[in-house]
């Protein structure tokens, strides 16, 4: 080793060797953070610049004060409250960094561990070489090395993808100290969080005991890589050097683990070897992961540990009771537990998995364990992952993905790395975590300063008050439903928040969500439809019948997508990301079981549905402030169907609202179609006050609008919207709701059935009679009053005083809802009297309905879907059958 060189060693700031390192981790646009050391400061100074020239300025300007500069590897996007800001501010990835020292002079050679630091940089360069591919970028750090594995496009990081990234690097930073230890060498793999700082070219470091060096780049054109290439090597590290020890550092009772033993279950599929290399599920995550990890994220306390290496445990919440139970017994990584009040079996030996499944809530039931785990290994987002920390959860999704044949985004025979999301509570677990290991400054200050220790960004508490200020103030703008308009401007449709259009096949859903889609488009609009169930030559095809212009179909305010993963995965981020950056007006999903099951989420299982419908349609909404619509099916059998799409009662929940969409004249090409939309759920509260009232009991739903889809010229598909038959089908003696205000309601089902009674009465009968008696006709007296007024005011009964001061009703001429084309029971106007002949006179005009201006409707431009050209005549001669929930009953 060289003596110490007089101070008169002054090494200069080079501007160019600096400006060179900013440009190859830092892409345009994005901040620039340095962190500077001084003697007078008690803490690291850090500033934020908005281009590289302005922080070699003050970098040059550190460089004969500070003790050492350093530079942000993952930049920001904005300037963090305070300090450099934690993980969670880290918006861009540039690459793999790895942080090599070689011994100091006044070190101790070798360590009671018996490893020891590289002599000199040729030696840690030699050690580099054996467990790393060729650096894009390779710093000379003044003290050791820097080697920058860089990638082709830089990585953006969000909250989506942040855990599987920063466990990838963890990974990649375990397995080179696993690889060193392999030599005899010491690797420190803490450097590798995403808030971390390296040493900056062409600054100058100062370490005691040595003399100033200025730190240089050795190689800056070296191969450029992809995350797949990245996670391939973490796998090959992996496999050359396995783990054989706890990942977690040891306490300072302890002096490591012991080894782990494979878990003996029986859990069907989950423990099949489906790749024929001898690892399942279950055993990948005992080779990950132990005991004492598994009890240390739950709460417990290692309180001593005996000669033979077994450690005893404190429950959490009980620090009366000095020990709960005991581990490592004769070298086996099982815990035995003698605490009646943990929730975990006394006296019997539990593995890594078992553990799990009783502290996840599963009393040790594997197979129902590994069945939650599987939306989190399908990278759903939000997932539960019950504890597992995450670069286990990275490891498991990469097993999962390999067995299952997923296609890689690299040339290289490893499949992508899906994402490892954790839910807030672990999230909130490991921050804390690496808060106490990231704590002070580390006694190498070429890592620089670790996150948190200067303010980095503090974990969002969601459990916090939240200040109500604004909303009290009245800054809250109630949520208006603005797309879907019908032909009065009632939207069905609400920006930011998720809808849900379900209905039978061939219901028409799809169709109606790609008519509001080409609506928007044309209006100047945005839209993406991401599509499960179609192809894109029939979803534009009928974009372009319905009115759509071709060259925005092919520009940048329509995106079609055809998604054939999970966005979790690791491969889909970027795609996943700009989605999610791009403002849009609306975004149609079409095919919720399909993408369910990409996710391995069942539809059937509440918190599957639960999970995805928060990672995916809401963050959609969220993030975008689309108007998200989901296409989904319903059961088959009517009468169970509730009023929810197939499978869990949490895709109800998970809306803000929800129709179902049931068709009444087919719909095809060449036909006039007709399809009545039903309201299920309204959140907002915007839309039911304007559907038909009473509701249909049955399933509590209303209709809201009535969609004409005429397609009869065989080219365009003209589709308007308009609002309800006035009164709906419920036609129910006990139905719930009551009449719009204003007394403009049409109660099609009480009309018929008291125009019934007066057609067979042969003497008038009183108001009170048709109103209240029940052995004239059953029903509410509200209901009844409204509808026989309705009669009244539209020539089908006449009123005449009687008695007193009652009113005597007789029938002029007959009223069905078949003949009405306000009812949703119109079938077209081909009719048959009662008595088997023609029905006397034509079906009743009614101000401003259809019949009366030869259109369905007051078309006002830019309100209603008539798209293209004028708008259609009203369905016409299409009789459909009546089904058990569209009769009326008469008796």
């Amino acid at each position: 080793m060289s003596a110490v060189e007089p101070v008169s060693y002054l090494p200069q700031h080079d501007g160019a060797q600096f400006l060179q390192h900013v440009q190859s981790l830092v892409p345009p646009g994005f901040l620039v953070s340095l962190t500077g050391a001084f003697p007078d400061r008690a803490v690291p100074w850090t500033v934020h610049l908005d281009t590289a020239e302005q922080a070699e300025a003050i970098a040059s300007s550190w460089s004969s004060a500070a003790s050492s500069v350093w530079l942000r590897v993952c930049s920001q996007r904005q300037r963090p409250e305070r300090g450099r800001g934690g993980d969670t501010a880290s918006a861009v990835l540039p690459g793999a960094w790895f942080d090599g020292d070689t011994l100091l002079a006044h070190e101790t050679p070798e360590r009671e561990d018996g490893l020891v630091l590289p002599r000199d940089s040729e030696q840690l360069a030699q050690l580099f070489s054996q467990v790393l591919p060729p650096p894009s970028l390779l710093v000379d750090s003044g003290h050791g090395q820097h080697p920058y594995l860089l990638l082709e496009h830089p990585e953006l990081i969000d909250d989506g993808n942040r855990a599987a990234v920063a466990a990838l690097l963890r990974r990649l930073g375990e397995g080179v100290a696993r690889g060193f230890a392999a030599q005899g060498f010491v690797y420190d793999p803490k450097p590798h969080d995403l808030a971390r700082v390296l040493g900056a070219a062409g600054t100058v470091s100062r370490k005691p005991g040595r003399r100033p060096v200025l730190r240089r780049i050795l190689l800056a054109d070296g191969p450029r890589y992809t995350l797949a290439h990245l996670q391939q090597w973490s796998a090959d590290l992996d496999a050359r050097h396995p783990v054989s020890v706890s990942r977690t550092p040891p306490s300072a009772f302890s002096v490591g683990a012991p080894a782990r033993s494979a878990p003996t279950t029986n859990t069907g599929r989950f423990l099949a070897d489906e790749t024929g290399g001898g690892t399942n599920l279950l055993e990948t995550l005992a080779a990950h992961l132990s005991v004492r990890e598994v009890l240390e994220a739950a709460g417990w306390t290692a309180v001593a540990q005996s000669p033979t290496g077994e450690l005893q445990w404190r429950r959490p919440g009980n620090p009366s009771n000095p020990v709960s139970g005991h581990s490592g017994h004769d070298g086996h990584d099982v815990f035995v537990n003698w605490s009646d009040n943990a929730d975990l079996p006394t006296g019997v030996g539990l593995n890594v998995p078992r553990l799990l499944s009783h502290l996840a809530g599963f009393g040790g039931d594997l197979s129902a364990f590994c069945h939650k785990l599987q939306p989190a290994l399908n990278g759903v987002p939000g997932a539960a992952t019950f504890g597992i920390p995450a670069h286990v959860v990275a490891v498991l999704q990469e097993r999962h993905v390999q067995r299952r044949g997923s296609r890689a985004s690299s040339p290289l025979p490893a499949a992508a790395l899906p994402l490892a999301l954790l839910q807030h509570r672990h999230d909130v677990t490991a921050d804390a975590e690496r808060g106490r290991e990231n704590a002070g400054l580390d006694s190498g200050e070429d890592t620089g300063p670790h996150a948190g220790e200067d303010g980095g960004e503090p974990v969002r508490a969601t459990w916090a008050p939240v200040d109500l200020a604004a909303v009290v103030a009245g800054e809250h703008v109630v949520p208006v439903a603005e797309f879907m308009p019908r032909t009065d401007g009632v939207g069905l449709l609400y920006a930011g928040r998720v809808h849900s259009l379900a209905g039978e096949p061939e219901s028409g859903k799809s169709l109606l969500a790609q008519a509001e889609v080409a609506r928007v488009l044309a209006a100047g609009g945005s839209a993406v439809y991401i599509d499960g169930e179609d192809t894109p030559g029939n979803v534009v095809a009928r974009l372009l019948a319905m009115g759509a212009p071709a060259e925005v179909l092919t520009g940048e305010r329509f995106r079609y997508v055809r998604p054939e993963v999970s966005p979790g995965v690791l491969s889909e981020a970027q795609a996943w990301q700009q989605l999610l950056a791009q403002p849009v007006d609306m975004v149609v999903i079409d095919g919720v079981t399909e993408f369910l099951g990409l996710a391995g989420a069942s539809s059937k299982d509440g918190d599957d549905v639960t999970a995805w419908m928060r990672g995916v349609p809401r963050r959609i909404a969220r993030e975008t402030g689309a108007a998200v619509v989901l296409i989904d099916h319903v059961t088959k059998d009517r009468d169970t169907r509730g009023r929810w799409a197939i499978g869990s009662q949490a895709k109800l929940a998970a809306c803000d609202a929800a129709y179902i969409v049931e068709p009444k004249l087919p719909l095809g090409r060449g036909m006039r179609g007709l399809v009545v939309v039903r309201v299920a759920k309204d959140r907002p509260g915007g839309v039911r006050p304007h559907a038909a009232m009473p509701w249909r009991a049955s399933d509590r739903t209303a209709e809201v609008a009535r969609v004409s889809v005429d397609s009869s010229d065989g080219e365009a598909i003209r589709v308007v919207v308009d609002p309800p038959a006035v009164g709906g089908e419920s036609g129910e003696d006990d139905g719930p709701g009551v009449g719009h205000s204003g007394g403009g309601s049409r109660l099609t089902g009480y009309m018929e059935r008291l125009s019934k009674v007066l057609e067979a009465s042969p003497e008038p009968l009183t108001t009170n009679l048709l109103t209240k008696d029940t052995d004239v006709m059953r029903g509410r007296p509200q209901y009844r009053s409204q509808a026989l007024a309705t009669l009244v005011a539209e020539g089908y009964v006449a009123a005449t005083p009687g008695p007193g001061r009652s009113q005597l009703h007789r029938s002029v001429r007959s009223y069905r809802e078949a003949q009405d084309p306000r009812s949703d029971q119109f079938d077209g106007g081909n009719h048959l009297s009662p008595a088997g002949g023609s029905e006397g006179g034509a079906a009743p005009v009614v101000p401003g309905s259809p019949s009366s201006t030869g259109e369905p409707g007051n078309h006002l431009e830019g309100s209603g879907w008539v798209v293209p050209g004028t708008a259609g005549e009203p369905p016409g001669n299409h009789r459909e059958p009546p089904t058990e929930d569209t009769v009326e009953d008469d008796q």
